[in-house]
């Protein structure tokens, strides 16, 4: 089932909230791929990092105000070495979700982009940004 953010999201945007992300409390949607994505418009495109690879399938996306969790497969589960380099212990994610991580493996995260840490684990890619509330 995939939830349409359009409301949630414009009003987030609209809101005056000085956070990147709309404020919409635990809002969570699915995607089958990157092409639903931007067909989805706008708000819901910001929410996926320019830096997934084309080849992402069943992407999920969770986010508060502050903070994103996502997961998507990826054949192969290899991720863009241009942009994905090794961190020391990052900080977990606040957010949950019965699809996420019960025992992050932190040894295994990857810097993507800016503001993202991603853990591939068998296919399967694991991504999460945060922002100072």
């Amino acid at each position: 089932m995939r939830l349409s953010l359009s409301i949630l999201l414009a009003a987030g945007l609209t809101s005056g909230c000085g956070s990147w992300l709309p404020d919409a409390p635990d809002a969570e949607a699915e995607y089958s791929d990157l092409a639903e994505v931007a067909r989805a418009g706008e708000a819901e495109r910001s929410l996926v990092p320019a830096w997934i690879p084309p080849q992402a399938q069943n992407i999920v996306v969770k986010h508060d105000a502050h903070e994103r969790i996502m997961r998507f497969r990826l054949a192969g589960g290899m991720l863009p070495a241009d942009v994905c380099r090794p961190v020391a212990a990052p900080q977990p994610p606040v957010l949950d979700a019965t699809w996420w991580f019960d025992d992050m493996p932190r040894s295994k995260a990857l810097r993507c982009g800016a503001d993202s840490v991603a853990v591939a684990e068998q296919g399967n890619v694991f991504v999460w940004t945060a922002t100072a509330p």
